[in-house]
């Protein structure tokens, strides 16, 4: 027995050392979510370097983790590489299904982000197979439109539809109007794309009523009525896109929404030119050119100069034409949008061959058409690539099967050296029990004292927020009215997460309320800011408060 003893201490100490060492990683990973946690993102990035020369056992987190804080960084080629690394490592360096989720889905977005769309779809193709086997409704359709999006943006509108139809049969199993909203306007979107018409201005319709249905206000709509106002335009039915124009000028006017009432005046333009209305077209075209030719906006200048173009044509005012059109020919050169340069040169060309100019008119179509055909090459090149990237995703999800099995293999063995050490600490729990029963009756009743005053202060730090801070009940916040005044309005997740911020939850206890992970929450509350037009808590408190105020 003498030496027993002895032997089981060394055994002892050998155990908790080996476990000491096996959790190391994860204090790491703790540390640097409490100084993410806190937006010290810079030092979160300086601290990940030093960790990452240790090479620590959760070398995919720690990469994931420096990601994220350089995103916010506005770094962003940057987080991407570490995204990659992220990746790169995960079979040696398996992750949870929340992180592994997040782990494709943000380098899909960064991707996205750059504009490098077909890098982006095999990460989020990739993401969306997780979440299918994970079942989670809510990812499933986030990943969906984020893959709709990319294949319209990529022209391949028959793949883009399917992920949409996905997307929204999805959300509307799951009655998430807000989201049935946004779906149902890419889908109007993509159907005035391929220039079916009549099928966007029924998805375009069916938006607006679903978000009558939840909010009875139409003043938020200023979008969706401009697009329904161009569909009408595009079929040649003027009533009815003069009836939704004015509407939606008329709610741009509601909002003191100056860029979406510029956007209207373009759209407006159109219309007086396809009525022949020629003054009313110059004036109404003047009002959009000067506004985006101050605030810049390439796509928006390109659209205002042709529109204004086409109007001083009607008019025969031939010089101001051209000068209009050669400087929106210029402006969508400089920005790299060949699809309106290629416009602008079709508008020059109709016009030097209305003026009798032959010699100048077959000169502009040469170069319409050369776009049109860089353009159809560029399409090619893209369809054939994506099928690669859709063979590298095959063989990608294969992986995921064996990362999956992989990573229940080593939650066996975590669980089975949890269990040798949980029966080590139970040995030296009983040794210490008769020891500390001893001391816990001497401090018992100091113990006591002290929760009773510890309570009765909590209680009245309680009182003090509840009065000075309170919920965003207590404040009298009408979140879903917030939502309603805003252009991009939130979706039901990021209604949740808004509701908890206002009422001065940490991101760690909204995390916990609607089971997800920190970095989600980080994520949603970036957007929410972007969509609300605030840089912190702070001033989407303020804005919430002066919204319900109304």
């Amino acid at each position: 027995m003498s030496n027993s003893f002895p032997a089981i201490a060394r055994y002892g100490f050998f155990i908790l050392w080996f476990s000491y060492s096996g959790c190391m990683g994860q204090s790491s990973e703790s540390y640097l979510l409490s100084l993410y946690n806190q937006e010290k993102y810079q030092l979160v990035v300086e601290k990940a370097d030093s960790i990452l020369k240790g090479e620590p056992e959760n070398l995919s987190r720690i990469y994931q983790i420096k990601a994220d804080a350089l995103y916010f960084l506005n770094q962003v080629e940057e987080s991407l590489e570490n995204y990659l690394l992220t990746v790169s490592v995960l079979d040696e360096y398996p992750l949870d299904t929340v992180y592994l989720i997040e782990s494709y889905s943000h380098t899909g977005f960064t991707y996205k982000y750059l504009g490098k769309y077909l890098d982006a779809i095999p990460y989020y193709k990739m993401a969306l197979s997780i979440c299918r086997a994970a079942d989670d409704s809510l990812e499933i359709s986030n990943q969906l439109a984020h893959l709709g999006t990319l294949y319209s943006h990529l022209g391949m509108y028959q793949e883009s539809a399917a992920y949409y139809n996905e997307g929204y049969a999805i959300d509307f199993a799951l009655n998430d109007s807000t989201a049935l909203a946004y779906d149902l306007v890419n889908l109007g979107d993509l159907k005035c794309s391929i220039m079916e018409y009549p099928q966007a201005v029924d998805y375009y319709k069916r938006a607006l009523k679903v978000k009558s249905t939840k909010a009875g206000n139409h003043n938020t709509h200023v979008l969706r009525l401009g697009k329904l106002s161009e569909a009408y335009l595009k079929m040649g039915e003027l009533d009815s896109a003069t009836f939704y124009s004015r509407m939606a000028e008329e709610a741009a006017i509601d909002l003191n929404d100056s860029l979406s009432l510029a956007k209207q005046w373009i759209t407006k333009t159109k219309i007086f030119n396809a009525k022949g209305e020629f003054p009313a077209a110059t004036r109404v075209g003047n009002l959009c050119y000067n506004y985006f030719k101050e605030v810049g906006q390439g796509q928006y200048q390109v659209a205002s100069a042709l529109a204004l173009a086409q109007a001083h044509n009607g008019l025969s005012n031939k010089d101001r034409a051209d000068y209009l059109l050669i400087q929106a020919a210029l402006i969508a050169e400089e920005n790299g949008l060949l699809e309106d340069q290629a416009l602008v040169y079709r508008e020059m060309a109709s016009e030097q061959e209305r003026y009798g100019n032959q010699k100048d008119a077959l000169t502009y179509y040469k170069r319409y058409q050369a776009i049109r055909d860089t353009l159809s090459k560029r399409d090619k090149q893209r369809a054939i690539l994506v099928l690669d990237r859709e063979y590298q995703t095959n063989q990608k999800e294969q992986q995921i099967a064996l990362l999956e099995a992989k990573a229940l293999v080593a939650e066996l063995q975590l669980a089975e050296r949890k269990q040798n050490i949980v029966l080590l600490l139970t040995v030296i729990f009983l040794l210490l029990v008769v020891g500390l029963i001893v001391i816990l009756s001497i401090r018992r009743s100091n113990r006591l004292q002290k929760s009773l005053l510890t309570a009765q202060v909590n209680e009245l730090r309680l009182q003090i927020r509840s009065l000075v801070d309170g919920s965003a009940e207590d404040l009298g916040i009408e979140i879903q009215q917030l939502n309603d005044s805003i252009q991009d309005p939130l979706s039901e997740r990021e209604l949740e997460v808004l509701k908890f911020a206002l009422s001065d939850l940490t991101n760690t206890e909204i995390a916990e309320k609607v089971f997800v992970s920190v970095n989600t929450v980080k994520f949603h509350l970036k957007n929410i800011y972007s969509k609300l037009g605030v840089a912190n808590r702070k001033e989407a408190l303020k804005m919430a408060m002066k919204s319900s105020s109304k």
